[in-house]
C-alpha cells in the first residue's frame, strides 16, 4: 500500500484522446446501396475486393490487410478473427 499518490506528479500531463464516433449503416437498402456502389467501383480490383470485405465481415482495415487466405473458412463462410459457427 502507498501512503501518497505515485500518479499525483502526472495530473494534466497526458491528454485524454477526443473520441469520435463513426456513423453506421443501420438500413439494409442503405448497406444494398453500398455495395452496389462498392461494385461500380473503378478503381484497383483489390481496393474492391477489401472493401466488399470491410462490409461482409465487419473487420479494421489493418486486419483485412494483413490476413491470410488460409484464416479464411470458405466452406463455413466464416473469415479471420470470427468465431467458427
Amino acid at each position: 500500500m502507498a501512503e501518497t499518490d505515485p500518479t499525483y506528479a502526472l495530473r494534466d500531463a497526458l491528454i485524454r484522446p477526443t473520441r469520435i464516433h463513426r456513423a453506421a449503416i443501420t438500413d439494409p437498402k442503405a448497406l444494398g446501396q453500398l455495395m452496389r456502389e462498392v461494385d461500380g467501383f473503378d478503381g484497383q480490383a483489390t481496393t474492391r475486393i477489401g472493401l466488399k470485405l470491410l462490409a461482409i465481415l465487419a473487420q479494421r482495415p489493418g486486419e483485412i490487410r494483413n490476413a491470410k487466405w488460409a484464416e479464411i473458412d470458405f466452406a463455413n463462410k466464416v473469415g479471420p478473427f470470427q468465431p467458427k459457427r
